[in-house]
């Protein structure tokens, strides 16, 4: 029952995921070298709660810099500096009870990325569209996980991508789901996260929340990519 969500479920997802993306939207354009990880952080907590989330549903992750490196990373009391990457990571418990969960990485403005930055993020952002194309009734999670990660692969980064694609996403962000047994039918929304995360490098990673639909997938969360 909780790993294929029914229409009133999806109304209520389909609904998170797009006030998470609106809230994402604002955060961003007010992103400032100078300003600190939990700074940023309360920003994004309090957006989400003047648009209707009941409460986080997981801590938010601001990780900045070679923190970025950290897929888990303790949002702590590091100042942000021009053209270092930021992932955000964050998701509320909206009407129903039902999360959100989004990421994405932006570029703090004032100075120009390193150009290997600017290549991670493009092959992560290439290979969550690629397993969002890839996304069909019928298929095995390890699957799922291979359509991102064989191109991670195949551009060099396999051994810096060190999570899984995506996981069941409901009445927690990590909804119970079956991984190793049951298909990826219909109904299913799981979220779609390759990262990459170099060590003194720095990291990005880039999130959606999707439903598996009978022809493929539908992403719920709107929330823009750079284009870069």
């Amino acid at each position: 029952l909780r790993q294929i969500k029914d229409a009133e479920e999806l109304r209520h997802l389909v609904r998170a995921g797009k006030i998470t993306s609106e809230v994402f939207v604002r955060i961003a354009k007010r992103i400032r070298a100078g300003q600190t990880e939990r700074e940023v952080a309360e920003t994004l907590d309090i957006e989400l709660r003047k648009s209707g989330a009941q409460k986080n549903s997981f801590d938010t992750i601001v990780a900045s810099g070679p923190n970025s490196a950290i897929p888990h990373h303790e949002t702590g009391n590091r100042r942000l500096k021009a053209g270092e990457p930021v992932v955000l990571d964050f998701g509320g418990v909206f009407e129903g009870g039902y999360c959100s969960d989004v990421t994405r990485t932006v570029f703090v403005p004032g100075k120009k990325p390193k150009p290997e930055l600017l290549e991670i993020y493009r092959v992560v952002r290439d290979a969550n569209k690629k397993a969002f194309r890839a996304l069909k009734p019928g298929m095995l999670w390890k699957e799922y996980d291979a359509s991102a990660r064989s191109y991670i692969e195949k551009k060099g980064y396999g051994a810096y991508f060190t999570h899984g694609l995506g996981h069941s996403l409901g009445l927690e962000a990590h909804d119970p789901y079956d991984y190793a047994h049951d298909a990826l039918k219909a109904g299913v929304v799981m979220t779609n996260e390759p990262g990459i995360y170099i060590p003194t490098v720095g990291g990005v990673r880039i999130e959606d929340d999707l439903v598996v639909t009978k022809t493929g997938a539908r992403r719920l969360t709107p929330a823009p990519y750079l284009d870069i």
